[in-house]
């Protein structure tokens, strides 16, 4: 649940400083990408270790009896997810290998 709630959270902060980066940028400077991107790595983190996660978004894929939009939707999740785990400053490249 409290997963959930940083996903939508971050989505949040990201809609807004995407939507209005003239504003965000002249009042917060970077304040709210840096934001964003540790919140990034708490999302990578927690779902890297959960098993059941990562299996959900497998099975979804490899699954011939799943819809073909719930299929694009786990593969975007999934190809998010390595793109943000592998751009991620905030990220060790100990914890990019665990998680590839």
């Amino acid at each position: 649940d409290s997963l959930q709630q940083l996903i939508h959270y971050t989505f949040r902060l990201g809609y807004l400083r995407d939507t209005h980066p003239g504003y965000f940028q002249e009042v917060m400077g970077g304040r709210l990408s840096h934001l964003i991107n540790l919140n990034n790595v708490k999302i990578i983190r927690q779902l890297g270790a959960s098993d059941e996660s990562m299996g959900l978004i497998l099975k979804a894929i490899r699954e011939p009896d799943t819809v073909s939009c719930s299929r694009v939707q786990a593969m975007t999740l999934l190809f998010e997810f390595c793109d943000m785990a592998a751009k991620n400053p905030f990220m060790t490249n100990a914890e990019q290998s665990a998680l590839f």
